[in-house]
């Protein structure tokens, strides 16, 4: 769930390194903004409620402002800021790593146990594959721009969700990502869900049955579930930290899923169409395509009290198509 880090207040010292968000309240109205003051300027007859500091001048507070964080005026700092800040960070440290064309130093950006995935891929790829599918686009690939991060789970055990988009020098193409941040064994932050468009090829086979018809029949249940209209049935489906990440907002946990019952358009239906096991990794990844959005999906599975569950849900990143599942694999 969005919590607070006890972490989360950044105290560098003032100066034009770093950046400063703030919010206030002025009537009914939420200002916020950024600056390099050191602190928040609250205009008389305005309240604060909240700031947070970035290691940074360098456009990570304003990306913060744009994902329209939620603060805790209490405390007077906001969910995810410190999570934005490392995440980031890491989407520089990938930039930097391509120009370098330090591939192998990409590869060493996924987990052991990473599965990525291309819309429109008739198959997964795997850590070893990621160097040459990057390589294969060039230095000037993945200037990456970070838009939304989650976070779930507790402060020693989390995973941080992301989206955002990446293009080449030069281009106005973007390309939307999903990427799903775990710390490794040497607590260094790496990718171990990937979903974006890749020029390399996806030649991790998906596996076969019976997996694939397992987890084909939990995504029909979970259908007829959000069909029925139950959220307490619904929910069921979900891992207690799972994160649902739609199109048409910010991505959202399982204990919202009482308020945005209805992403999923109406008379949903999940076709699963291929499943993989990341070397090393319990999870299930499946790639399905929606008949109600129109378009494909990834679904994280994890087992729960030996049942399969949701740990993510992702329908962003894939393009919305022809209202036929055989246009997507």
């Amino acid at each position: 769930m969005m919590r607070l880090l006890s972490v989360a207040v950044l105290v560098p010292a003032s100066g034009m390194n770093y950046s400063y968000f703030c919010q206030s309240k002025c009537g009914e109205e939420i200002k916020t903004s950024c600056n390099t003051l050191g602190w928040c300027n609250i205009s008389e007859g305005c309240t604060w409620l909240a700031e947070n500091a970035f290691t940074g001048n360098d456009g990570v507070c304003e990306g913060f402002l744009k994902s329209e964080p939620a603060c805790d005026p209490v405390n007077r700092v906001c969910y995810e800021a410190v999570d934005f800040q490392l995440v980031w960070d890491r989407c520089k440290d990938f930039t930097q790593t391509a120009k370098d064309k330090d591939w192998a130093g990409i590869g060493a950006m996924f987990h052991p146990s990473s599965v990525s995935f291309a819309p429109g891929a008739a198959g997964f790829a795997d850590q070893a594959e990621m160097p040459q599918a990057f390589a294969k686009m060039g230095e000037d690939v993945a200037y990456l721009h970070l838009e939304q991060v989650l976070t779930t789970g507790s402060e020693l055990n989390r995973s941080i969700h992301s989206t955002g988009y990446w293009n080449t020098k030069g281009s106005n193409i973007t390309e939307p990502f999903y990427a799903r941040w775990v710390a490794n064994q040497h607590g260094r932050w790496v990718i171990e869900t990937l979903v974006t468009q890749l020029d390399g090829k996806m030649t991790v086979q998906a596996e076969e049955d019976p997996l694939l018809k397992e987890i084909a029949k939990r995504s029909t249940d979970l259908s007829e579930a959000y069909n029925s209209g139950n959220v307490t049935e619904l929910m069921d489906f979900y891992d207690e930290k799972a994160v649902i990440v739609t199109k048409e907002e910010r991505p959202f946990e399982k204990n919202d899923l009482s308020t945005k019952k209805h992403f999923l358009g109406k008379n949903a239906k999940l076709e699963a169409k291929l499943v993989t096991k990341g070397q090393g990794n319990d999870a299930v990844h499946e790639v399905g395509f929606s008949y109600s959005t129109n378009a494909g999906y990834l679904t994280r599975w994890v087992k729960s009290h030996d049942t399969w569950v949701v740990e993510s849900h992702v329908f962003a990143v894939f393009p919305t198509v022809a209202a036929a599942a055989e246009v997507f694999v």
